[in-house]
């Protein structure tokens, strides 16, 4: 069994009368970077501010000399977006 269908490493989702939660967690090995909680629906404009604000400048640090993958996921129509592609392209992020 896989590790990502161990129960042991999931954990239930519990939905508080229909509202949630977002978090938007960035990681490197074993090296935790900025968690942001987000507290706006999630927008392409939203979307670039988190990866200007917090998502670039760690990015930046741990690799300053180098090309960078990240990657991305769950929210397709944001990340997809031509305004978020030209600006990953124009900092070098794949």
């Amino acid at each position: 069994m896989g590790k990502c269908k161990d129960p042991r490493c999931t954990m239930g989702r519990r939905q508080a009368g229909g509202s949630s939660v977002m978090l938007w967690a960035t990681f490197y090995r074993k090296i935790l970077g900025p968690v942001v909680h987000v507290d706006v629906t999630l927008t392409q404009c939203s979307y670039l501010k988190i990866s200007a604000h917090q998502v670039h400048p760690f990015m930046a640090a741990m690799f300053p000399n180098a090309r960078v993958l990240f990657q991305q996921d769950e929210a397709y129509y944001c990340n997809t977006a031509y305004i978020v592609q030209e600006r990953f392209q124009g900092h070098e992020f794949k």
